[in-house]
């Protein structure tokens, strides 16, 4: 016996030798206990990466130890598609599950899944309406798991899996206290936001999640995080939308630079929830800005963008103070505005700080692999080639002209903005500059 657990879903993996002296083609017998929630017939599922048999009290419920079976999408394509066998289950009386598996005709990749799902006909939103309506407040947990979202592939929906969004909307309904947790790991359709009284994105955050989100939940911690991406209002507004899945086996990235925020920047489309977002069980009051208003192009040192933060409640909390910097028009097609630099801070009930936040060349500069071509290029055309300003030489550039400090909350959030003058020519860094 190399280990013992107690979970939900039997999930056995394993690439190359499966542990210190088992050879790569082995057996291996696994026992356990079936203990049903609802009495009645239910369902076993398998995919294998091998050759597997499950039996259930001693009945052989899936055998799949010979034959050609299809292969499907999990374990990155090389597991078999799902197998399933019924059977009759009490939630009176435990069954003995027995998995024998034999690593034959596995890849590189070995191992398997057995998971059980209850066929009875229930009403589940409905049972949860009532609970909900029975109780002071509700907390709603919906997303995903490796199920959903995995390396190796991408996600096959932008909405939540199953109905969840229905369960999210009958139950704010039925309990105006409804706080819903989303645990996913990536942006998801949010579609019935306006319906809950608030919303968590916690986003896997591993084994100590349940604890950390109940000391969030009841007031204990203060709940500090911002946005790692741009939540959009439809599926149609993500950047990529025109050039995935792509055709003829080729996926364009024509989006470019302008991803997340840019993106939404650039064409004025408004998202369900702006990149940085974020909220506190404090609230806060920021000063005016200070920075210097004038600089050269060439940068020598960094420009320091200095903002008062004052705790304006009776808790303690967390806020983020972010700077954007919106450049002058350009040689080539920039954002509109980019995330350069954000500092945290946290601060008890009355507390005030300075928060700082430094901007190096690169916060001023793009890189442009140049033309290098051009002037051979123009000269041998039968026709005039099309002017305008152009680098032949590739480098980080920083450009003189007005630029647009903006500080504020969240992308789409701007509290004060600040223009910065550089002066001077061009300024061009190598192409291996770090800043």
């Amino acid at each position: 016996v190399l280990t013992a657990q107690s979970h939900g879903v039997a999930d056995f993996m394993f690439a190359g030798q499966p542990a210190p002296g088992v050879p790569r083609e082995f057996s291996a017998r696994m026992t356990g206990t079936i203990q049903a929630e609802i009495s009645g017939t239910h369902s076993l599922r398998l995919i294998q990466c091998g050759r597997t048999r499950v039996t259930v009290d001693g009945r052989v419920i899936i055998d799949a130890t010979e034959g050609e079976i299809p292969r499907g999408d999990e374990f990155f394509g090389m597991a078999s598609a799902e197998l399933e066998g019924d059977l009759e289950l009490s939630a009176d009386a435990p069954a003995e599950i027995v998995i024998e598996f034999n690593s034959r005709d596995s890849t590189f990749i070995g191992g398997f899944r057995v998971g059980l799902v209850s066929t009875v006909e229930r009403d589940l939103i409905a049972e949860a309406e009532q609970v909900a309506r029975e109780c002071d407040a509700a907390v709603v947990v919906v997303g995903t798991n490796d199920d959903w979202e995995t390396e190796g592939r991408d996600r096959d929906q932008f909405d939540l899996p199953g109905d969840q969004a229905e369960l999210i909307r009958r139950v704010a309904a039925a309990n105006p206290k409804t706080v819903v947790i989303v645990n996913t790991g990536g942006p998801h359709a949010l579609d019935w936001l306006d319906a809950p009284n608030a919303t968590l994105s916690v986003g896997f955050g591993g084994q100590e999640m349940g604890d950390a989100l109940v000391d969030v939940l009841e007031g204990s911690a203060d709940p500090g995080g911002r946005m790692p991406y741009t939540t959009p209002a439809r599926y149609e507004h993500t950047p990529a939308y025109l050039n995935y899945p792509g055709e003829n086996s080729v996926v364009r990235y024509g989006e470019g630079l302008f991803i997340g925020h840019r993106w939404f920047d650039a064409r004025h489309v408004e998202p369900a929830v702006p990149f940085g977002h974020g909220l506190s069980y404090a609230t806060f009051e920021w000063g005016t800005p200070a920075v210097v208003a004038a600089a050269d192009t060439a940068l020598a040192g960094p420009i320091a963008v200095a903002v008062d933060v004052r705790n304006t409640s009776d808790r303690a909390g967390s806020d983020v103070v972010q700077v954007y910097v919106e450049p002058p028009q350009s040689v080539l097609h920039r954002p509109v505005r980019e995330l350069k630099g954000f500092a945290k801070v946290h601060l008890g009930p009355g507390e005030s700080t300075t928060a700082t936040i430094e901007l190096d060349a690169r916060a001023f500069a793009y890189y442009d692999p140049g033309d290098a071509d051009y002037e051979a290029l123009a000269s041998a055309a039968p026709v005039p080639a099309e002017g305008g300003q152009r680098h032949t030489e590739a480098g980080w550039y920083v450009e003189p002209g007005d630029y647009q400090i903006v500080v504020g909350r969240s992308a789409a959030d701007h509290v004060h903005v600040v223009t910065v003058t550089l002066s001077g020519d061009e300024h061009r860094f190598s192409a291996r500059h770090e800043g």
